[in-house]
């Protein structure tokens, strides 16, 4: 466009100069030169309007995959002469896509300010870092372009995606007769009514009842059943060499999804959480309650690459005496094989309930060893273990409503 705008101008300025000369007429000199000064001055006017700017960009510090985030950018002006046919634009990473207009047109006062914003959608997890943002100056007349490159770094960090499940399909307690959520009978801090009491000091006043207060002539409190809750360890494997497939749509991502996907029902159900991911995770003491566990998983996972020098099963067995009788790891791999069966007799001897959640290598790499399911599945099994089989592309709401219901696969 810009090119056919200058031979036009060129085209008109000829014409104009040979009428000139064959008339001897000094306006046509004097308009062929107003003509050619034009793509100069373009030129000119285009090179000096990025000049004396500076950005500032605001991006949410976090977010997740498919959600729309919007980012906001403010173009100051230090000339005391306004900067018009002006757009900006944002030098975006891979796995950020711009949500409709990407480039959009400002126009700044004389030392004043144009604030402008777009939308984004991440479409993999991690810590994506803005680039630059660009500054495309053009003349009047679309002949002259000028790129500006400003320098601004930014950086949103992209929790997984997650996918919503219902409480009851948490695969935890499928090897036990206690069921996870069961009343303990004794006095507590749960959900249960267990009975009324005298007030004491130190009392919460929501728990006083007013109404059997008032029967009795003195302040009673309810009392509550304390509840029975799971601790849940979700292991996943990051050992290197684990993640199968080509990008996005590899073992890993469906892995990270499933665990930050169970991990948000644990939490909701009001589970003790673990995550164990070799080289990305801390080994702490104790699990933590979900909800205040919550936040630093959904980090971890969203951070975590498979580069761990060690896979689960020995991070599994080096803390095994830390980890309590009756929880439950739910082990998240594509590593089917001897370490894996060894590493579950070791719990279940421990009184570990175990679910292998198994994501089919074959499905996300053709060349990868074959391996028959079926013979693998019951051998994990017969050691009193639960099996379950990805493969990719499955939903995970109906693959873990076939073994919470007692299907299998």
């Amino acid at each position: 466009m810009r090119a056919t705008k200058l031979i036009t101008v060129l085209a008109a300025a000829f014409c104009i100069l040979t009428v000139g000369v064959i008339l001897n007429l000094p306006t046509m000199y004097w308009m062929c030169g107003i003509l050619l000064s034009l793509p100069v001055s373009g030129y000119l006017y285009a090179i000096t309007q990025p000049r004396r700017l500076s950005v500032d960009r605001r991006v949410p510090a976090t977010g997740s995959v498919a959600e729309h985030l919007s980012v906001e950018l403010t173009v100051h002006n230090g000339h005391p002469w306004p900067k018009l046919h002006l757009t900006v634009a944002d030098e975006l990473p891979v796995g950020l896509v711009a949500v409709g207009r990407a480039e959009l047109p400002i126009h700044l006062p004389p030392r004043g300010s144009d604030r402008v914003g777009y939308v984004v959608r991440p479409e993999v997890r991690g810590l994506h870092r803005l680039g630059a943002t660009r500054i495309e100056s053009a003349d009047p007349l679309g002949m002259s372009k000028r790129t500006t490159i400003l320098p601004v770094r930014s950086e949103v960090l992209v929790y997984p995606r997650v996918i919503p499940l219902p409480p009851h399909l948490l695969p935890v307690g499928l090897t036990s007769s206690v069921s996870p959520m069961d009343s303990t009978g004794q006095r507590g801090e749960g959900n249960l009514f267990f009975g009324i009491r005298e007030y004491r000091p130190g009392d919460p006043l929501r728990r006083i009842h007013w109404r059997s207060s008032a029967r009795i002539g003195h302040l009673a409190v309810r009392e509550m059943e304390q509840e029975r809750t799971s601790e849940v360890i979700l292991a996943l494997e990051t050992i290197r060499g684990s993640e199968l497939g080509a990008p996005p749509h590899t073992s890993l991502e469906y892995g990270v999804t499933l665990a930050a996907s169970l991990a948000t029902v644990a939490a909701r159900r009001g589970d003790s959480i673990r995550l164990v991911a070799p080289g990305w995770s801390v080994w702490r003491p104790s699990s933590e309650p979900g909800q205040r566990a919550l936040a630093g998983i959904m980090e971890t996972l969203a951070r975590l690459r498979a580069s761990a020098p060690q896979g689960v099963e020995h991070e599994l067995l080096q803390h095994l005496g830390q980890i309590t009788a009756g929880a439950s790891v739910l082990w998240i791999t594509p590593r089917l094989g001897p370490p894996l069966l060894q590493t579950v007799g070791v719990l279940q001897s421990a009184h570990v309930d175990v679910t292998v959640l198994a994501l089919d290598p074959t499905s996300y790499d053709p060349n990868a060893p074959a391996l028959d399911a079926r013979h693998f599945g019951a051998q994990v099994t017969a050691m009193g273990a639960a099996f379950l089989l990805f493969r990719r592309g499955d939903d995970l709401g109906e693959v873990l409503a076939a073994v919470v219901q007692g299907g299998g696969r």
